[in-house]
């Protein structure tokens, strides 16, 4: 063998163990974000909000150019206005990193069009683009822009299936991200189910919503149970869906909210979530307490519970004195929340209204209760809003009765 092949070997051997080096490496980064994320994602859980920031700022020294961190600080965004969501907190901002976030995987696809990462962030950026409209009741275009998103997430799927991820246990570590995919497409799929139907009648090409409620909790439940990165998101999403939309399965809701605030105790969404669970359940009295500790957090100054945390428990508070026919508790707190300003002018109106149509129908004052009540429906604009108008429109057809299933 000549001095030449002898090189060319040479360099052939250096070439393979230095692609070879390159795959561990870029395997290791993948995996280091992955840990990241999944740290940040507890700690986001947790209610320190900033800290999950911080965490996810660390992406950038992995890979400055990764999708994840500017999607994962909107999600931060998204938390901090969780509780008074429909209001215009933070808005601009969770766009301009969701709109980052895909020119990001942009960039990705345009180098591999099978870049999993890629596909995975974008759908998720153009499903949460999606959700930031619907929130604030822009329902054809968070559709559309769901709609767009799903594409992404399907498309995925379709690789994973294609590389025959679930045969074979070894296969594990790499189908990982696939199961991923079942989470935003779950959440997509049920709130498609759950459009006006004159929505899901339009039938323009480009936009055709497509999902069911059956098919949604499907996938949502297989993301909580196989997916580590969007397992918590799941759990908690599936605890929201059962309390404000499959309201026969509250005992799960239950379950699931139970484990939340059990791992997370100063979440104030979380807590919030759970004291309406525990009302929905008919175990009002515990709700009451739950959301005076909550008040007692909101007082201290604990982090993330402000005023609008506050106003929401006790919102719960008087709602849970109606429930228990103690009318006057409720109307001290209701008319302190009417007379505030602050108040009048967030998401948290509509229900002051519901409920003050509750509690007139308590006292035998019908027509006071339907004024009430076509208060309530009136209000236009976020989820919020259109669950507090179904339930005045309910209240509306057939006087609010105590039907507690607890004390």
């Amino acid at each position: 063998m000549n001095n030449l092949n002898k090189l060319w070997i040479s360099y052939g051997i250096v070439l393979i163990l230095a692609i070879s080096l390159w795959g561990d490496i870029a395997g290791a980064e993948s995996e280091a974000i992955r840990r990241i994320l999944i740290n940040g994602i507890e700690v986001n859980f947790s209610g320190d909000y900033d800290r999950a920031a911080k965490i996810f700022s660390s992406i950038e020294k992995e890979d400055p150019n990764h999708p994840a961190q500017s999607f994962y600080q909107a999600v931060v965004l998204f938390w901090k206005n969780s509780v008074a969501e429909g209001t215009p907190l933070f808005i601009n901002s969770i766009r301009q990193h969701l709109n980052k976030a895909i020119e990001q995987s942009e960039q990705m696809i345009a180098v591999d069009e099978n870049d999993l990462d890629a596909l995975h962030y974008i759908g998720l950026s153009y499903i949460y683009l999606g959700r930031l409209e619907a929130h604030s009741g822009n329902m054809y275009k968070g559709g559309v822009l769901g709609e767009r998103g799903r594409k992404y997430f399907e498309r995925a799927i379709e690789i994973c299936e294609h590389q025959n991820c679930y045969e074979t246990e070894s296969n594990a570590g790499h189908c990982r991200p696939c199961e991923d995919l079942y989470f935003p497409l779950g959440a997509y799929s049920y709130f498609a189910g759950r459009l006006p139907q004159f929505l899901q009648a339009i039938n323009f090409l480009w936009f055709i919503p497509s999902g069911s409620t059956e098919e949604g909790l499907d996938d949502l439940e297989r993301a909580y149970r196989k997916s580590d990165l969007h397992r918590l998101g799941a759990q908690s999403l599936l605890a929201g869906i059962f309390l404000s939309f499959e309201t026969n399965r509250i005992d799960d809701a239950r379950k699931l909210s139970d484990d939340l605030v059990r791992r997370f105790p100063d979440n104030p969404y979380l807590e919030i979530q759970h004291a309406n669970i525990l009302m929905a359940s008919g175990q009002n009295h515990a709700a009451s307490e739950n959301a005076r500790k909550v008040i007692k957090k909101a007082d201290c100054g604990l982090r993330s519970y402000d005023v609008i945390v506050r106003q929401r428990a006790l919102l719960i508070k008087a709602e849970a004195a109606i429930r228990q026919e103690n009318t006057t508790a409720a109307k001290e707190i209701l008319t302190q929340l009417k007379n505030n300003p602050t108040f009048q002018n967030n998401s948290l109106t509509p229900h002051t209204d519901l409920l003050l149509g509750m509690m007139a129908d308590i006292e035998m004052k019908r027509e006071k209760a339907i004024e009430y009540y076509e208060q309530a429906e009136s209000y236009k604009g976020g989820q919020r809003n259109r669950i507090v108008a179904r339930k005045a429109k309910q209240y509306l057809e057939e006087p609010f009765t105590n039907m507690a299933r607890g004390s």
